[in-house]
């Protein structure tokens, strides 16, 4: 954002990449570059532009990261926004979903795996954002309503070929802004994000500082000496080692490069190791958020309309629309609440009770006492493997 704007305006895109990404006709759009350029602000936009054009509660979106943990920054970004920018909107802090006054809503959701897709699977989105990318869930039903998917990298990391082999980029690939068509598959477009295209000199000085911050860090890494560059200054110890001639120059630069490579590794490990405990403590929530349900269920066992209120709940469990929708809006902790307010809100007709008829002699003797099997328990335990099935 410029740094300076009139008082009436709170946010407007930069010159350049921003202005592109966001005016951008093209179904499937990526805006990349390094950090700083804007890249959140403008995929944030990008959906709330379209925000009080009438489309109301039809116009919906769903912004994902890898895991929920990660979508802590950007929803802090948009509070800084939206709040000033929408008078009267409101974020719910449980289901991470914003709400406008007039009905449009963007959720932030995550999905780390292939498995994930189907928490989604038929849903209607006709705006997908993608943070830190990479669809049948971008479809609609509102005419004249447009639809798009959105995405945002920086071309590092894991999952970065995937990306550049999509956008052809590399030797043999397309400049920016060239429009990819291919057969069968709706147009993409890739957006370079530059500081440098914009027209305000404070955006020069940060587009410089950040040549320089690259500048000084592919230097480092190729442990290649330039001018403004210390490649040992990182590491106090070796610079004093060849201050007391201890140690060529050139030795010294070979064991920091050896050492920033030791950390990086130690990084990527902490991450891989970080995500995998993120991933059990999910897996823990899940199992934990059936029991819950099912606990709750038993509960209400003693019920006249038990069985018949069951067996909605189980038919309900058993649409993989509704049970995708269901677990992509509650957490795992909320799901023994949304269970009941389901089961409350189900309408069973008041069904007449027969009198008793004499039991039957059984032949069972006293001795064993009852039956190990307990047929309360059954709906619930069909419901846990109807969301063992989904993936949950």
């Amino acid at each position: 954002m410029a740094s300076k704007l009139p008082a009436h305006i709170v946010w407007a895109p930069l010159p350049g990449s921003q202005t592109l990404f966001l005016s951008c006709p093209i179904f499937e759009a990526l805006l990349e570059g390094t950090s700083g350029g804007g890249k959140t602000d403008a995929l944030l936009m990008s959906f709330a532009q379209h925000c009080g054009n009438g489309f109301g509660e039809h116009w919906r979106g769903a912004l994902f990261r890898l895991a929920y943990p990660q979508l802590a920054d950007v929803v802090a970004k948009s509070k800084r926004w939206f709040y000033r920018i929408f008078p009267g909107i409101r974020f719910n802090e449980s289901d991470y979903v914003w709400k406008w006054p007039t009905g449009e809503m963007l959720f932030f959701r995550y999905g780390s795996t292939d498995d994930d897709y189907w928490n989604y699977h038929g849903h209607e989105y006709p705006w997908l954002g993608f943070y830190e990318a990479m669809h049948s869930t971008c479809r609609l039903s509102f005419p004249g309503m447009p639809r798009m998917v959105r995405a945002t990298c920086n071309l590092y990391g894991v999952g970065h070929g995937a990306v550049k082999a999509r956008f052809k980029l590399g030797i043999d690939g397309v400049p920016p802004s060239t429009v990819i068509h291919e057969a069968n598959q709706q147009p993409r477009v890739r957006i370079h994000s530059r500081l440098a295209l914009s027209n305000n000199p404070d955006d020069w000085r940060v587009a410089l500082q950040m040549a320089d911050a690259q500048r000084d860090m592919i230097c480092k890494r190729l442990g290649v000496d330039a001018p403004g560059v210390d490649t040992l200054s990182d590491f106090p110890d070796l610079v004093q080692a060849v201050s007391n001639g201890e140690i060529q120059r050139e030795r010294a630069i070979e064991m920091a490069t050896l050492r920033r490579e030791r950390q990086t590794m130690q990084q990527h490990q902490h991450a891989e190791y970080a995500a995998q405990q993120e991933q059990q403590q999910f897996a823990l929530s899940v199992e934990q958020g059936k029991a819950s349900m099912a606990q709750y269920l038993q509960s209400r066992s003693h019920e006249v309309d038990y069985s018949a209120r069951m067996k909605v709940v189980e038919s309900y469990f058993s649409d993989p629309n509704k049970l995708q929708e269901f677990a992509s809006t509650y957490q795992p902790q909320q799901w023994a609440s949304a269970v009941r307010m389901l089961y409350d809100s189900f309408q069973i007709a008041a069904t007449q009770q027969r009198p008793k008829s004499p039991s039957p002699i059984s032949s069972r003797p006293s001795m064993l006492g009852k039956s190990t099997v307990n047929y309360a328990q059954e709906p619930e335990k069909r419901i846990e493997q109807i969301m063992e099935k989904m993936g949950l």
